[in-house]
């Protein structure tokens, strides 16, 4: 809603304009009412995490925790943080 508002209020010919409406264009086409069977393989997700993202082993080892929680455990509402 604040990015259409922001969207409303601004003019064609501003910059940022387009990188907005490109913003919304992107978000509108998501497939909001699709959903996919949840796939959580630990091992992979840890090698993941080694390989993509270099450093962070705090954040790295608490999403691992997180997703070992969850597999553990999926309906579980506990919040990542």
């Amino acid at each position: 809603k604040r990015e259409l508002e922001r969207l409303r209020q601004m003019s064609p010919a501003q910059a940022e304009h387009s990188v907005i409406l490109n913003y919304l264009d992107w978000l509108a086409s998501m497939p909001w009412a699709k959903a996919s069977a949840e796939h959580l393989d630990l091992a992979q997700a840890r090698t993941a995490l080694d390989e993509q993202h270099y450093g962070l082993p705090k954040v790295k080892r608490r999403i691992y925790e997180h997703l070992a929680v969850i597999s553990l455990k999926p309906d579980s509402p506990a919040p990542i943080l």
